[in-house]
């Protein structure tokens, strides 16, 4: 009996390790690496090279939402007048100096900025007004002469040092002399994209995270990559390459309904940067490759409300409490034309 009993034993086990490995080779089969090769020629297809801006926004985008402004669109009305403060505000602030955080990890001005540089951005493409670029440029200038964005510390700081070159260098190329876009693109390819390189191809843990840090950085290098893409097309698309094929590990942490294991305040930071980075390959590779095609991520939008209620939202690990609904993104309604 025993015997029978252990043989039983061996032949259920090889049973299931043998659905083991067809349910891994049908993953792997959809879930094809993107090569380098596939990003040149996507780029290419779409046309854009030298075009600017073409990340986040283009000309026919601006003048769009002018339009709007100018009906007295009320939703636009708002926006813009949100924008416009929080502008001002930045014009009348410091220029912030390198300093670490408490805990000698973090370098605060690189996230600061990252909140600032929208509005200036926008601001400058509505109005016209060289304020708006001049103090955004008085900062960058700054963080060109750091000596280091994070890269070999808290990668984070990098990955969103990467986003604020990336829209800088987009939203305002018809701003930056020559000299300026120079010098950005050193310090983004010293600071951010080659020690990223070099930690990619050696998988580090940040790489394959499955949580915020994985789209913060991976999608801060796509962005950045994405934006001098002519400089080295070799190069940078095998950047791009490296780094999209690593967002799964984050974007398929949402299966099967959207779920985050993180709560909503590291949801929105994650997916902020998530979002604008397949943003940022449909417009300028005309694909996202189906990254955002699977299900849990096509539901993750609908979170805040799942986990909201009428007086405050659920508290997960460190997420902080709030007392109102986080304001989910519009991109997923957009992109999934979930109305």
């Amino acid at each position: 009996m025993t015997n029978q009993t252990s043989m039983l034993n061996i032949k259920m086990k090889a049973s299931f390790i043998l659905l083991i490995v067809a349910f891994t080779s049908f993953t792997i089969k959809l879930s094809a690496q993107i090569t380098a090769q596939q990003v040149q020629e996507s780029f290419q297809s779409t046309g854009l090279s030298n075009q600017y801006s073409r990340l986040f926004f283009n000309q026919q985008d601006i003048e769009r939402v002018k339009a709007l402004y100018k009906q007295q669109d009320p939703i636009v009305k708002i926006a813009y007048a949100a924008l416009e403060e929080k502008a001002k505000e930045v014009l009348k602030e410091p220029i912030q100096t390198y300093a670490l955080d408490a805990a000698k990890l973090r370098i605060p001005s690189i996230h600061n900025f990252a909140s600032q540089l929208p509005s200036l951005v926008m601001m400058y493409q509505f109005t016209g007004n060289k304020a708006y670029a001049d103090r955004a440029w008085a900062q960058l200038d700054k963080f060109i002469d750091y000596p280091d964005w994070g890269a070999n510390r808290h990668f984070l700081d990098a990955g969103i040092g990467a986003f604020n070159f990336a829209l800088a260098y987009d939203g305002l190329h018809d701003y930056l002399s020559d000299e300026q876009k120079s010098k950005l693109k050193a310090a983004v390819m010293k600071h951010v994209l080659m020690p990223a390189k070099i930690q990619m191809e050696k998988r580090i843990w940040w790489h394959t995270a499955h949580h915020n840090w994985n789209g913060i950085c991976n999608g801060g290098i796509i962005m950045a990559a994405l934006a001098m893409f002519e400089d080295d097309p070799q190069l940078m698309s095998h950047i791009t390459s490296l780094a999209a094929n690593a967002l799964p590990y984050y974007i398929n942490s949402f299966e099967p309904d959207g779920q985050s294991e993180e709560g909503l305040m590291y949801w929105s930071y994650g997916l902020m940067y998530t979002t604008i980075a397949l943003e940022s390959m449909q417009r300028v590779l005309g694909t996202t490759y189906a990254l955002d095609e699977s299900p849990g991520f096509k539901k993750t939008g609908w979170f805040p409300l799942y986990v909201s209620g009428p007086v405050t939202s659920l508290s997960i690990g460190d997420d902080p409490l709030k007392n109102k609904r986080s304001t989910t993104f519009f991109w997923f309604a957009k992109r999934y034309q979930d109305k």
